[in-house]
């Protein structure tokens, strides 16, 4: 699919401390991606950015890999290739290995990113864990959390994590 050029310009690859690195908000819209077109909770793995005018032409500028975290469901593949014309937008190529396997085995969960603490963290400001995540629940999709996906209403253990932290 096609990322559109603002899209890209708030999700591509960051110079830091000389290397290139793939910010938050890359890792953010893969996943509001993924959630659109299935109920897999994606956990990132491996990840390789290259240089733009690196010579080596056959490598991708992005590969990042990303598993379900469910046994024995999806994997996932996104790749954005190097020398494209960036006028309309970025083409992201997403292989996807596998079926949607969400038994009836334990779910869990991706690590909270920080801008879901800070969302989370808000939300306590006058409530108790346990109540934040009556909340989050009664907002989340129910065809996702009817497959186990508990991606957006994390645990309340997590809340309760979070909790602590904040104190």
């Amino acid at each position: 699919f096609e990322i559109p050029l603002e899209q890209w310009r708030n999700i591509r690859p960051v110079v830091l401390n000389g290397r290139y690195i793939l910010p938050e908000s890359w890792r953010s819209y893969l996943l509001d991606k993924v959630a659109s077109v299935c109920n897999c909770v994606i956990s990132f793995g491996y990840s390789r950015v290259s240089r733009p005018a690196s010579r080596k032409r056959n490598f991708p500028l992005i590969r990042q890999n990303a598993t379900c975290t469910f046994p024995n469901c999806r994997t996932f593949r996104f790749v954005v290739a190097k020398d494209q014309n960036e006028a309309s937008g970025v083409r992201l190529e997403v292989t996807v290995t596998g079926e949607e396997n969400h038994t009836s085995a334990q779910s869990r969960f991706r690590r909270t990113t920080a801008s879901e603490f800070l969302d989370i963290s808000e939300k306590m400001t006058h409530k108790d864990p346990e109540e934040v995540y009556e909340d989050l629940i009664s907002e989340a999709d129910p065809v996702k959390l009817l497959h186990g996906n508990f991606n957006v209403p994390k645990s309340p253990a997590v809340i309760r994590r979070i909790r602590s932290v904040i104190n």
